[in-house]
């Protein structure tokens, strides 16, 4: 082989490398904000006493905050009160964030994560994970990782990384990740999320 078809065939090959590299880089993290201060109030109403934000989240992505009865409801981009997330929250009183985890491949966000702290109603109060998979125009909860646990950062993230890019929102269940004596149906309402749910907040 000539010495110039040598330099072709090597930089095609460096070509094809650097293409499979980019098209399957590891997943990395980004951070955003959903503290009121850093997001902008959409709606207020004081009778029932529920609120709703507007923050910036990375590639452009906003984020829906919802806080209605003492729960907070997340959903994402231009349509969040059409998606399944938009309804989904934990059965007891919560709060969610400030701070939230993107989980990040090849500059576009497949999935989120934030931990939500709540009441059990005895005194006591307990966290989760929540792991949301967003996918097109359609985001919804697809796992619920409990905080207790040893290294449940880590749980949530390999979730999210091996299983939010084939969740299906309309037919998957969400994984329940605990060691407790709790029962999905029984801490979470929402899900699963069908077509026809009714979203908590409309316009």
């Amino acid at each position: 082989m000539s010495s110039r078809l040598k330099k072709i065939a090597i930089a095609g090959l460096v070509a094809t490398i650097g293409y499979s590299i980019e098209a399957t880089a590891e997943p990395v993290s980004q951070y955003s904000s959903i503290a009121p201060d850093k997001c902008r109030q959409l709606t207020a109403d004081e009778e029932s006493g529920s609120v709703t934000f507007s923050c910036p989240g990375p590639a452009g992505i906003d984020v829906w905050v919802g806080e209605g009865d003492l729960r907070t409801f997340l959903a994402y981009g231009p349509e969040p009160r059409k998606q399944c997330a938009a309804q989904q929250t934990f059965g007891s009183f919560n709060t969610a964030g400030p701070t939230m985890e993107w989980r990040m491949a090849d500059g576009a966000p497949f999935a989120t994560i934030i931990r939500y702290k709540m009441d059990s109603g005895n005194g006591k109060r307990f966290n989760f994970l929540v792991v949301t998979a967003l996918r097109g125009g359609q985001t919804c909860h697809m796992a619920y990782v409990d905080g207790s646990l040893p290294r449940h950062n880590e749980l949530a993230r390999d979730i999210a990384d091996n299983q939010a890019r084939q969740f299906n929102c309309a037919t998957d269940t969400p994984q329940l990740v605990t060691n407790r004596d709790y029962q999905l149906s029984h801490l979470v309402s929402g899900v699963p999320c069908g077509p026809d749910a009714a979203m908590k907040f409309q316009e």
